[in-house]
């Protein structure tokens, strides 16, 4: 244990300096932050690491998490490489929870009373009605047959389009149900009585782990992706993390314009796991902007995904036009700008 510390305080020392507490007997090391708020604090040691629970955390700007999380963003991939193999179960735990160790939920369910496959065509105005809609939203029959969605005119889910969901073995682990008609009072979405959807990762039986994977809100922005994942909403299923850890998948997040604070919220938990995240900057919603502006320039739009800094994500957040600019992110943006004007000086003094 004493070598696996020595490795990997070497491997931080080469990359961040000598710490300010540097003898055999010390647990806690305190180094200089790599982040882009404290970069130019030279001498500081904000960052403190742990060598018994292989964390870290910085006391000014909050970065934070677990070992592999700091070398995956500033080492080389041999520096990662060594990280796992020293300390291969400590991965499998956040800056502040525990993780499940089992990766494969058992949940299942059943599709609803009614369904009936929109890969079939029926005599039903209620069909016509269900396929109008889907026409609306620009899902194809390529995306019916693919996702297996259907429709009913019956039971306690009727008047609905039905989106199955499901798992790594091929049983149906969960659905929505999403009415046709645009001007019901109904309630938009219906989700099976049991499981929960943390229990469960929807469309896991289209995803490959080893290639990176979107996240997104909902089942329509799944539709027009590749290799992607929606959510339900803004929280992470322990099974999902526990399989982007297992794989170390490459995650993209792809979120809402209004939902930045999620993003970055998602950003931090998945980052304190040690995996590789980024993000997308949406405009509007996946959904709509497939619809208004097709599959291509989608496409082009999710291609288009950056490494973030704490900075950055600040930026999207107060460039959100939805969002109202409280005292403190005001001051952020202060920052922001105070932050450029030290690169543009240190460009000019080179």
């Amino acid at each position: 244990m004493s070598e696996n510390k020595d490795i990997a305080i070497g491997i931080l020392k080469r990359l961040f300096g000598n710490p300010k507490m540097d003898s055999p007997e010390h647990v806690q090391y305190e180094f200089n932050c790599p982040s882009a708020i404290c970069k130019n604090d030279i001498n500081k040691f904000n960052l403190n690491f742990n060598s018994n629970k292989i964390i870290f955390n910085c006391f000014k700007c909050g970065y934070h998490g677990v070992l592999h999380a700091l070398i995956t963003q500033y080492g080389t991939k041999e520096d990662v490489q060594r990280v796992w193999l020293l300390y291969p179960k400590s991965a499998y735990k956040s800056y502040n929870k525990p993780l499940i160790e089992k990766i494969d939920s058992d949940a299942i369910s059943e599709l609803p009373e009614g369904y009936r496959s929109l890969t079939k065509k029926y005599d039903s105005k209620y069909y016509y009605r269900a396929i109008k809609y889907l026409e609306k939203r620009k899902v194809t029959s390529d995306f019916i047959k693919k996702f297996e969605l259907g429709y009913t005119e019956e039971g306690d889910r009727k008047f609905r389009i039905i989106i199955p969901s499901r798992n790594s073995k091929n049983q149906i682990n969960y659905y929505e149900a999403r009415t046709y008609f645009s001007n019901s009072r109904a309630i938009t979405y219906l989700k099976p009585d049991f499981p929960n959807k943390l229990d469960i990762i929807f469309n896991e039986s289209n995803i490959n782990f080893d290639l990176p994977v979107y996240l997104v809100e909902g089942v329509f922005d799944m539709f027009p992706m590749i290799n992607c994942i929606p959510l339900l909403g803004k929280d992470l299923s322990p099974y999902l993390v526990a399989k982007l850890i297992k794989h170390k998948t490459k995650i993209i997040l792809c979120l809402d314009e209004d939902a930045i604070k999620d993003t970055i919220k998602l950003y931090n938990e998945l980052s304190e796991y040690g995996l590789d995240v980024y993000v997308v900057e949406i405009i509007d919603d996946i959904a709509k902007f497939y619809e208004k502006n097709g599959k291509e320039a989608l496409i082009s739009l999710i291609r288009k995904y950056k490494k973030p800094n704490f900075l950055y994500l600040y930026k999207l957040r107060l460039n959100s036009k939805k969002n109202k600019k409280t005292h403190s992110e005001q001051q952020m943006l202060i920052e922001l700008e105070n932050y450029k004007k030290q690169i543009r000086e240190e460009d000019e003094n080179r």
